[in-house]
């Protein structure tokens, strides 16, 4: 023993909101009136919150006129408060200009790390209709969003897999998270791809609860392949992606091989259905 001992991070539901809360303070307080809102998505407003795979998936919404340099600070000002939080906790670094989030998306774009939720605009944006809280700002932003089609959604979707699909031949460190991923890595692209499952099957409803998404499959989605998949992810992430033993762990990782050869092999709309 070396006398040191490990400090365990407060990465609570109380810790999450209280990081979101600072960051919209300093947020408001540096852009004023060229701040439009900032929105929450996600676990915390769905109330699925889990201390472990969970975060902060706020999108920051600035006026059209707001300048690159704004928009650089706001980043800085979230790097300053993840820091005074010791990163327990992630927070997304979203910030979009208002008229990006209405039609026509944009389909042409530099992707790197800090420009790559401008690829995911419509998936934005139907998340903020289905679930999307006003942290701070303007509440009929909400009102004025319209939803992608479903039509808009599967063109969406096959262009980020194209993206996906390159990113992976270029980037090996990528590509080989891709084919071994950690358990909790593996849970959360379960999770994240089967509401995409639900939504086409049911031609446009929404669950992105990932708490709850195998409940609404198993009551929409007669015959899908995939449930036990979905119910052990579930019940991983419910336990913080922590308790799980070497038994489960293997067995997801094994399934996660499963479940995306599948997806791999057919279009982005179709669904795993008996």
């Amino acid at each position: 023993m070396n006398g040191r001992t490990s400090k365990t991070l407060d990465n609570s539901e109380r810790r999450a909101r209280t990081i979101l809360a600072d960051y919209a303070k300093a947020v408001s307080d540096l852009a004023g009136d060229r701040l439009e809102a900032i929105l929450l998505t996600g676990s915390l407003a769905t109330g699925s919150y889990v201390p472990g795979p969970g975060d902060i998936d706020q999108i920051t919404v600035v006026r059209d006129d707001a300048s690159d340099v704004l928009i650089a600070d706001i980043q800085r000002l979230r790097e300053a408060v993840l820091t005074d939080h010791e990163r327990a906790v992630n927070l997304s670094d979203v910030v979009y200009r208002r008229s990006q989030l209405s039609r026509p998306w944009q389909t042409e774009y530099d992707l790197r790390r800090e420009t790559r939720h401008h690829a995911t605009v419509p998936e934005e944006v139907l998340r903020i209709i289905d679930h999307g809280r006003v942290v701070v700002g303007n509440a009929a932003l909400l009102r004025s969003l319209v939803a992608p089609t479903v039509g808009e959604m599967i063109e969406y979707h096959r262009r980020w897999r194209r993206w996906n699909d390159d990113l992976k031949r270029r980037n090996a460190a990528f590509a080989a998270n891709s084919r071994e991923p950690s358990v909790r890595l593996a849970v959360q692209s379960i999770l994240s791809t089967a509401p995409w499952q639900y939504y086409f099957y049911t031609n446009g409803r929404t669950c992105f609860n990932k708490n709850s998404i195998a409940r609404h499959i198993r009551e929409a989605v007669p015959g899908y392949l995939f449930l036990d998949i979905l119910d052990l992810a579930t019940s991983i992430r419910v336990s913080g992606n922590s308790n799980s033993d070497i038994s489960e762990a293997n067995t997801i990782l094994s399934a996660y091989q499963e479940f995306f050869r599948w997806v791999g092999a057919h279009d982005v709309n179709q669904v795993p259905v008996r």
